[in-house]
């Protein structure tokens, strides 16, 4: 029964070591593991677009390049709709900041 004990605590061991050398190297890998993640996500996203495209008889190229451009599109109208509104809070800083400043003010007495 004593030998049992040693055996189980390098098993242990050897599992944290473990642990962390695959955390350790997805660490690394994250520079190329993110991109190809995402671009994963988009294939599975963009892919039945493209079918039905090709489905009403468009080539696949046609196909791939109108929906890539209609996604680069929607991500730039988003984008900028994003940039906007932080650009409106931005310049709206000095009025919360005044705003805040007088209710902590009325708070406090």
């Amino acid at each position: 029964m004593a030998r049992t004990v040693p055996a189980k605590d390098i098993s242990n061991l050897l599992a944290l070591v473990a642990t962390v050398v695959v955390i350790t190297g997805l660490y690394f890998a994250r520079v190329i593991l993110v991109p190809l993640a995402l671009a994963v996500l988009f294939t599975f996203l963009l892919t039945p677009l493209v079918s039905a495209l090709e489905h009403i008889r468009l080539p696949r190229f046609i196909a791939v390049f109108v929906v890539v451009t209609l996604s680069f599109a929607a991500f730039g109208v988003i984008g900028w709709g994003v940039a906007n509104q932080v650009i409106d809070v931005t310049n709206q800083l000095p009025a919360y900041r005044t705003n805040i400043k007088s209710k902590i003010v009325r708070r406090t007495r």
